[in-house]
């Protein structure tokens, strides 16, 4: 699978999970009280399943086309895998300029080039002495770039 295809990909996904887990109202993983004997067991917890279906998910190849044609153009770029996240790896933008492009394709450093944050969430493999579980938590990633202009101090 391209890369580009992976994107195109794993975006949608970030931000249904972050959509779902919003309206779920979920602030973490539910704790265990310990009983006198220890861990109670996991039937004790309160879990939710969530089911995700992307079958009528409709691809579109414009995402990373818009990457390329922005005045404030990005790549792509992998971060190394967690094997105790999910998703494992979340593809970031980074800026190729840190000024803009202009009509004629030249770098124009009278503009600023910056990146656009975005708050999305990941799960997090906790271990205990109970075992393990997943705890919900907030990661700030950059997923395009924007010109603007500079800042006036």
């Amino acid at each position: 699978m391209s890369s580009a295809l992976k994107n195109q990909t794993i975006m949608p996904v970030l931000s249904v999970l972050s959509i779902v887990l919003l309206i779920m109202g979920v602030n973490g993983a539910p704790r265990v009280k310990e009983s006198r004997g220890g861990c109670e067991s996991r039937d004790a917890r309160k879990f939710t399943q969530v089911y995700m279906d992307f079958t009528h998910h409709s691809r579109r190849n414009t995402f990373h086309d818009v990457a390329q044609r922005s005045l404030s153009p990005w790549k792509y770029t992998q971060k190394p895998a967690d094997p105790d996240q999910y998703p494992e790896t979340i593809p970031e933008a980074v800026c190729l300029h840190q000024g803009c492009v202009d009509e004629d394709g030249q770098v124009d450093m009278g503009l600023n080039s910056v990146p656009i944050l975005h708050d999305t969430f990941v799960l997090k493999k906790v271990k205990d002495k109970c075992g393990i579980f997943f705890r919900l938590e907030k990661k700030t990633i950059t997923v395009g770039c924007t010109c603007v202009r500079p800042m006036i101090v």
